[in-house]
């Protein structure tokens, strides 16, 4: 819906006469790789060359009794990732590591925060930084004492054209 309102009003733009630089972003799969194509128009009204994003998967796997994380981003499908985030909590002493949260890079950046009393809560965020306060944050609001930012990590989109 939102890239025809992109497309409706370049469109508008373009029937007016008024000289822009437009970018439209469209969600592009391509097999079991999904991708995102985005198309300028310069004001000379020549396209623009069209790049390709990959989007990338992360997750985080928890082994709530012993307290071990692990995780994994930059990976080509949700599968993959969640598999590799269970593998390093595992290589990292957990026993029973279960994955709390699977993002992919459209979502941003995510963060873990962890109380002092076992609860745990994942939010959102642009960088690190603020995912990772954003999950305090919620830690905190859900009842959760002495919250503590344990994790952070982003999953980024790669260019492949």
């Amino acid at each position: 819906m939102k890239t025809k309102s992109l497309i409706t009003t370049a469109g508008i733009i373009a029937i007016l006469g008024f000289s822009a630089n437009l970018a439209v972003a469209q969600y592009v799969p391509q097999g079991a790789k999904h991708q995102i194509a985005t198309q300028g128009q310069g004001s000379q009204g020549s396209s623009m060359p069209r790049t390709y994003w990959n989007i990338t998967w992360g997750a985080i796997a928890y082994d709530k009794n012993l307290g071990v994380i692990g995780a994994s981003t930059g990976k080509g499908g949700k599968w993959s990732t969640n598999s590799a985030a269970k593998k390093d909590c595992k290589a990292r002493g957990g026993k029973k590591c279960k994955i709390i949260q699977t993002y992919n890079s459209l979502n941003g950046c995510v963060g873990m925060a962890a109380g002092n009393s076992g609860g745990w809560a994942t939010d959102f965020g642009n960088t690190p930084e603020e995912a990772g306060q954003a999950s305090k944050n919620y830690c905190e609001s859900n009842g959760k004492s002495q919250c503590k930012v344990v994790y952070t990590g982003c999953s980024p989109e790669v260019r492949v054209g």
